[in-house]
């Protein structure tokens, strides 16, 4: 997976290993420099972009709406349909307002899976 880099004197690279991205798409062992991070992000994210969340059941996230109270996606089989729950202790309880009003811009914390 490439990275950026920030270079000696202040300019940025897109790297991966000894190889490194260039502003064409191309991948080559030599260096093209450029001269802000927000210059090789826009690289990168044209040639390489960040694949979109698919939500799964138990994910664990912090929602735009309200980033003070972590939540949990849940899929319920029989009913076929998602909610998502807060865990704030002193809140509780499934979310009031659509699914969607609370992962749209979202950040994926983790599944709880991983963590069980």
């Amino acid at each position: 997976m490439f990275e950026i880099k920030r270079y000696y004197g202040g300019a940025y690279q897109i790297v991966r290993g000894t190889h490194r991205l260039h502003s064409d798409g191309s991948v080559y062992e030599t260096t093209e420099f450029f001269p802000t991070e927000e210059a090789a992000q826009a690289v990168l994210d044209k040639f390489y972009p960040k694949p979109k969340h698919v939500w799964e059941h138990g994910d664990v996230f912090i929602p735009a709406k309200n980033p003070n109270s972590p939540m949990i996606y849940m899929h319920y089989v029989i009913e076929r349909e998602d909610q998502v729950f807060s865990l704030n202790s002193v809140i509780g309880g499934p979310a009031i307002g659509t699914v969607d009003e609370y992962i749209n811009g979202a950040k994926f914390l983790f599944n709880i899976r991983e963590k069980l």
